[in-house]
């Protein structure tokens, strides 16, 4: 028989993490996704007191302003209980403005006793009451939005991080942090919560972009957060900030620790460079894809981790496709969610009766303006991800074009199942062909992670004038 990745007759801790709410002044869309996101984790856990936390790691508002935050805290109120349920928040870059968290903690000054209810004693392993609690409200570590408690006898931890690189006394603080939760009790994961990926972890924070804002370079990610994480492979990190989907197997890393993409409570965004986005990372069914996380922890220190899409019929939300469950890590040497598991899946592939592609248009000496057509692929062990479509020149496989088409598994929890098996058509153009040579138009269904399929392949010779 095999042993159990997780035991849910045993669960020590059950929390919810979201992120990049970015709630405005306007009633709109976004407050339904994020109540009825908050009451779907309600109803997972059995109850409001089966609920100690829920986590924004960041970009809980659109612009940080005091009425946002207040209202965020009316929206959040109307669904949870602050005496059974502390709110945890994480500073995010639509809140780090004119000041805050530099100069005040505006998450302290809005939300009251929703928030920073039971900060640990420094040094201690017990939360603070007290003159200790108050010392903390006057500390850098409280108006930077630093923050470590105990919850149900696991640490949280919460650090301002921003785009590029960390502040050395945040750094230095939350090691000091981590040492001492380590210290508590080594065999139990420190759950540790920021806004921005650690660079060439999870989904979306290998795509570094850098563009000039207030002239300084600008990053998706942060550089030097690993190497305090890089210490503690117990340590689970959770951040947002790309709003890439969770739906992406990418999204949940582990080596030297762990670290998982929280995606986004109100909209999704994606790698720019395919035909629905461009050169944006937000396109057209952006704001119809939602989701948060549930997370617990059964009495071996297994975790399990569940996606959760708001956008279903009914009451609740919906799981999205299978829990991510893991060990505590102990070493590097337990890490399952590996950048390995690209490389031994199987590979996508197009079923017979999808197997065409049929092209229509017009095809000159030098130039093809063409309508491709094809079916859909299928992936044995995950999700087809993109196609991509080429026209190559027969004799040397040089590219003359290329276009790259998103399959549409974002908008479905359990992609692979319900993804609309229909035609698809890339519209593809170039005016880079040589009159009376030989040319492929060249179809691959890809996965996540660059696996590709057998192409299909349709032939074509220009004409000489």
């Amino acid at each position: 028989m095999r042993p159990k990745l997780f035991d849910p007759e045993n669960i020590l801790l059950r929390f919810a993490v979201l992120s990049d709410c970015h709630l405005g002044m306007e009633p709109g869309a976004d407050d339904e996704k994020l109540q009825k996101l908050l009451h779907t984790f309600l109803h997972m856990a059995g109850g409001a007191r089966q609920l100690p936390a829920v986590v924004i790691a960041g970009d809980l508002t659109k612009r940080g302003t005091s009425p946002e935050i207040r209202r965020c805290g009316k929206l959040v109120r109307e669904v949870i209980d602050p005496e059974l349920t502390e709110l945890f928040v994480t500073p995010g870059n639509h809140e780090v403005h004119k000041g805050a968290f530099v100069k005040w903690n505006p998450y302290y000054a809005e939300l009251g006793d929703l928030v920073y209810r039971h900060p640990l004693c420094p040094g201690r392993y017990r939360c603070a009451d007290g003159r200790l609690k108050q010392e903390y409200f006057r500390s850098w570590n409280f108006i930077h939005g630093n923050y470590h408690t105990v919850i149900c006898g696991f640490h949280f931890i919460s650090v301002f991080d921003y785009d590029n690189d960390n502040f050395p006394s945040d750094l230095l603080w939350l090691y000091r942090q981590m040492k001492l939760a380590q210290e508590d009790d080594p065999e139990k994961p420190i759950f540790v919560f920021g806004h921005c990926h650690p660079q060439d972890t999870c989904y979306g924070s290998f795509q570094v972009k850098r563009w000039e804002i207030y002239k300084h370079e600008y990053h998706w990610t942060t550089n030097n957060l690993c190497h305090v994480l890089n210490r503690f492979p117990q340590a689970v990190f959770f951040s947002g900030h790309t709003h890439f989907s969770v739906a992406d197997e990418r999204s949940i890393w582990q080596r030297g620790y762990t670290s998982i993409n929280t995606g986004s409570s109100s909209y999704l965004s994606i790698e720019e460079g395919y035909t629905q986005n461009g050169n944006s990372q937000e396109f057209e069914d952006s704001h119809r894809v939602s989701n948060g996380l549930f997370v617990e922890v059964d009495d071996l220190f297994r975790i399990r981790v569940t996606r959760v899409t708001p956008m279903a019929q009914g009451e609740y939300g919906e799981a999205i496709k299978q829990p991510w469950m893991f060990p505590t890590m102990r070493s590097r040497d337990m890490a399952a969610y590996t950048d390995q598991r690209g490389r031994s899946k199987k590979r996508p592939f197009f079923p017979s009766v999808q197997a065409y592609v049929k092209p229509e248009g017009k095809v000159g000496p030098r130039t093809a303006d063409l309508l491709i057509r094809f079916g859909t692929a299928s992936d044995p062990s995950d999700m087809v991800h993109h196609y991509e479509v080429r026209i190559i020149e027969d004799g040397t496989r040089k590219t003359a074009a290329c276009a790259k088409k998103l399959a549409p598994f974002y908008l479905y929890p359990q992609p692979e199942e319900q993804m609309p098996v229909e035609e698809q058509f890339v519209r593809l153009g170039t005016d880079k062909l040589s009159p009376n040579t030989p040319y492929q138009v060249r179809v691959t269904a890809c996965d996540s992670w660059g696996n590709e399929s057998v192409p299909l392949m349709w032939d074509f010779r220009t004409p000489n004038r």
